[in-house]
């Protein structure tokens, strides 16, 4: 299986008779194992923001003093202390631009209804066809339209898990939205080929409780694993006949010594990495255009003989506060 790279002719996509099917997970259209995306309520989010400009404010931090015993006689007291002020510390990402075309000839969409036979040329040619016959592409443009959605959707999936910063400084420059796995740093636990272990989930359950003060495991946390790590985390025993209700998904729960936190087969994230996502202040960010919203297809003008058009949208990722995120990273994959 591959793709088609251009313009969609008679000769590179041959039409075949039957079902569709793709393993491929498709964000917020598979119920059986949702994505990070899907969590954060996918590309339509009713708790979506809408941003003015690219760039944009995530938080503002500010912490306080160590605490100590205070040491003051009554003599002191009659003068008032030097005042202690915070010092506001902001954080941001930024949108970045997704975009797909879809292209087919008058010729392709005018004969739908041949279809491809199994005599397939040696040379990897498409080969010959038979009689007209009924198919499953009787509205071939509609069909490119979804699957280059759905390749947005999970291009999306990917980036707001594992995107590297860039902030745009020209119109050559793109702009690249910072996901949560780059983005968590204070609570970024090193492995060292090591296997996964009760040890290394207690350190970053530590790690969260001390530098988010406890606020992550308030903030529905969901502990998000590729396969191998899956099934090592499973052997690990350490699940509860229980379950928690995250965005419409109902996940596997454990219970820590700071309350419970979910857990999810995520296929995006690299096998050697344990994401902990504090999922209440994740939100996905959209750049609307005006008068025609945010992510849309748009038809491209007509100058020869093929029609299509472009799927478009501007989109970003709020993930809150890095300290309300952790991760596991440099774990064993064999």
């Amino acid at each position: 299986m591959s793709q088609v790279s251009g313009v969609v002719t008679y000769w590179n996509l041959p039409n075949f008779v039957g079902e569709l099917y793709t393993a491929d997970i498709i964000p917020g259209q598979n119920d059986v194992n949702p994505t990070f995306l899907s969590l954060v309520g996918g590309l339509n989010a009713g708790n979506a923001r809408i941003v003015p400009d690219f760039n944009f404010t995530m938080d503002v931090d500010y912490d306080f003093p160590a605490a100590d015993q205070p040491d003051i006689s009554e003599t002191d007291s009659q003068t008032l202390p030097d005042p202690v002020s915070p010092v506001w510390t902001e954080s941001d990402n930024t949108a970045q631009i997704y975009q797909e075309s879809v292209e087919i000839t008058y010729k392709k969409s005018s004969t739908l209804g041949r279809r491809v036979t199994a005599d397939v040329a040696g040379d990897g040619s498409v080969g010959y066809y038979s009689e007209t016959e009924p198919n499953n592409q009787q509205n071939l443009l509609s069909q490119l339209t979804t699957y280059a959605l759905g390749n947005v959707a999970r291009k999306v999936n990917y980036t707001f898990l594992n995107g590297e910063y860039q902030k745009a400084t020209n119109a050559g420059t793109s702009a690249r939205t910072r996901g949560i796995i780059t983005a968590a740093s204070s609570n970024a636990i090193v492995a060292g080929g090591a296997d996964l272990s009760q040890e290394l989930i207690n350190e970053l359950m530590r790690s969260m409780v001390v530098n988010s003060g406890g606020q992550s495991f308030q903030r529905t946390p969901v502990l998000l694993m590729n396969a191998f790590q899956k099934q090592r985390f499973s052997s690990l025993s350490i699940y509860p006949p229980e379950s928690r209700n995250v965005g419409g998904f109902n996940l596997k729960m454990i219970e820590t010594d700071f309350g419970p936190v979910g857990v999810m087969f995520e296929p995006t994230i690299d096998s050697d990495t344990i994401l902990f996502a504090s999922m209440s202040v994740c939100k996905p960010v959209f750049v609307e255009v005006p008068g025609k919203g945010v992510l849309f297809y748009e038809p491209k003008e007509k100058t020869a003989a093929s029609e299509g058009g472009m799927v478009y949208g501007q989109i970003g990722l709020d993930y809150g506060p890095e300290w309300m995120h952790g991760k596991i990273t440099g774990l064993a994959t064999s």
